[in-house]
C-alpha cells in the first residue's frame, strides 16, 4: 500500500532525501519515516517552529502531526468502505493538472521537474494520482458524515457571546459580476482530434497486440499508463456515462471508438464481465484547443467588454440571460465574502475602486476572466448585526469540527494502529 501524507492542501515537497523506518501502520497504510519527516518538516516552516531555537516546541509538534497523519488514514480506512462515498476519476485529473501546473510555475520546464523527481512526468502524475484520490475521498467523507449539520439562531447567540472577544473581524465583501470562461477546443479541432484516435483504432483492428504499446505511447490518461490502460473492475456509474454506455454494450475482447466524453476520445477494450461490474482497458486522447481556438475565446471576450464599458448593467443583465448555460465561476454575486474567491481574483477586488471594469485578464489557473465590480465593503469588527452570516459559518465550522474530533477518536477503536517508537 502507498503511503499516504497529503492533506487537502496538497503541501508537497520536491526533496529526494529517503530517511529509513517505519514510524506508525494505520489499518493496512505505511507511515514511513521518510515521509513523516516531510511532513514534520513542512508544516514546522508553515508555523515558524525551529527544531534547533524551540526544541520543546518543535517535540510536541511532532506529536501533533503524527496523531494528525494516524486520523487521515483512520477517516481514509473507513471512507473506502462506504458504498455512499466515491470520487469520480475527472475529479481527480483537474485537480493533479492543477498541481502538476504549479509544480512547472515552480520549477520552469517539464525537463526540470523530471530532473527534480528523477522520473518523467508520466510516472509523477501516476504517483500522485493515489494521493490526490485518497485525499478527496476524506474530504468527500467527512462532509457525508457531517452533511446535514446546521446552527439555529440561539446557539448561534451563545457561540457569539463564548467568543467574540476572540473573532477575526468580518471578512470583506462586494458586489461583482464574474464572466469566467476556459479556452475550448473548436469544432475543426474535435474533428481532428476524433480523426487521429480513429486511426489508432485502426491500427488496433489491424493488430489487436497493438493496443499495449499505443496506450504507453499515446495515452493521457496518466493514471493507468502504468497498468496498461487497465481500468480494473467498476460498477455502473462510477465512470463516464458514454464511456459506460459503450463498454456494457460490448462483447468481451472487443475494442469500440472513439468515445467522446467529458475527458476527451477514448478507445475502449472490454477484458471481462463480473455480474454488473465490468474491466475495461482504455487508450485517452484529451482535447487541447489550438492557438485559433485561444484567438476566437479572447475575441469574444473582448466584444464582451467593449458593450461593457459602455453600459455598467450589460454585464450584469448577460450573465443573468445566460447563467444556465455558463460554467466555472461566471455569476452575479451580492455581498460575498471576496476570501472565498482564488487568491488572483481576491487582489483585484480586494484593492478595487467601486464601479470598476477590468480588463479582459487571463488567470493563473489559464482560464479568462471579465470582472466588474459594483461595491467593495472592507473587513469590520464582527457583531451579530453586520457579521451575522459570518460568525453563522464559524460557529458551523467549529461544531462540525468538534463532531469529526469525536467521530474519529471512537473510530479509531476500529482500526489497526501500531505506532513504532523512535
Amino acid at each position: 500500500m502507498k503511503s499516504f501524507l497529503i492533506s487537502f492542501c496538497f503541501c508537497f515537497c520536491f526533496s529526494q532525501q529517503v530517511v529509513d523506518g517505519v514510524v506508525a501502520i494505520v489499518g493496512e497504510n505505511i507511515i514511513t519515516r521518510g515521509d513523516f519527516s516531510y511532513q514534520l518538516a513542512s508544516v514546522a516552516k508553515q508555523r515558524g517552529v525551529s527544531s534547533s531555537l524551540t526544541p520543546l516546541k518543535y517535540k510536541r509538534l511532532e506529536g501533533v502531526v503524527l496523531e494528525d497523519i494516524i486520523d487521515r488514514y483512520v477517516f481514509l480506512e473507513y471512507a473506502k468502505k462506504d458504498s455512499n462515498v466515491f470520487v469520480e476519476n475527472e475529479s481527480v485529473q483537474k485537480q493533479l493538472d492543477s498541481q502538476i501546473k504549479m509544480f512547472l510555475e515552480t520549477v520552469g520546464s517539464i525537463d526540470s521537474l523530471e530532473v527534480v523527481f528523477g522520473k518523467p512526468i508520466k510516472n509523477i502524475r501516476a504517483d500522485y494520482w493515489d494521493e490526490i484520490y485518497n485525499a478527496m475521498l476524506i474530504e468527500k467523507y467527512k462532509f457525508f458524515l457531517t452533511s446535514g449539520f446546521a446552527v439555529g439562531k440561539k446557539e448561534i447567540e451563545v457561540f457569539f457571546e463564548e467568543y467574540k472577544d476572540s473573532l477575526p473581524p468580518s471578512p470583506a465583501r462586494a458586489n461583482f459580476s464574474i464572466y469566467n470562461v476556459a479556452f475550448e477546443p473548436s469544432p475543426s479541432t474535435l474533428e481532428n482530434s476524433f480523426l487521429f484516435v480513429k486511426s489508432l483504432l485502426d491500427s488496433v483492428l489491424e493488430n489487436p497486440f497493438s493496443f499495449d504499446n499505443l496506450i504507453k505511447k499515446h495515452s493521457d490518461d496518466f493514471s493507468s499508463i502504468s497498468s496498461s490502460g487497465v481500468v480494473g473492475y467498476t460498477e455502473r456509474g462510477s465512470l463516464f456515462l458514454e464511456y459506460e454506455e459503450a463498454a456494457y454494450s460490448m462483447k468481451i475482447g472487443e475494442v469500440v471508438g472513439p468515445i467522446k466524453t467529458e475527458a476527451g476520445f477514448h478507445l475502449i477494450k472490454l477484458l471481462d464481465r463480473r455480474g454488473n461490474k465490468i474491466n475495461t482497458q482504455h487508450l485517452l486522447k484529451t482535447i487541447s484547443p489550438t492557438e485559433a481556438d485561444r484567438h476566437l475565446t479572447i475575441t469574444k471576450i473582448n466584444d464582451l467588454y467593449a458593450f461593457s464599458a459602455n453600459s455598467p448593467v450589460f454585464l450584469e443583465n448577460f450573465i443573468d440571460e445566460k447563467i444556465d448555460f455558463l460554467k466555472l465561476l461566471s455569476g452575479n454575486y451580492y455581498d460575498f465574502p471576496i476570501s472565498r474567491l482564488p487568491l488572483d481574483i481576491y487582489n483585484l477586488i480586494e484593492k478595487s475602486d467601486d464601479s470598476f471594469l477590468y480588463d479582459p485578464i487571463i488567470l493563473k489557473n489559464g482560464t479568462v476572466l471579465l470582472l466588474y465590480v459594483y461595491e467593495v465593503f472592507q473587513e469590520n469588527i464582527s457583531s451579530l448585526d453586520n457579521s451575522y452570516d459570518f460568525i453563522k459559518s464559524i460557529a458551523l465550522d467549529k461544531k462540525t469540527l468538534d463532531f469529526l474530533n469525536q467521530w474519529v477518536f471512537k473510530a479509531r477503536e476500529g482500526v489497526y494502529i501500531n505506532i513504532f517508537p523512535n
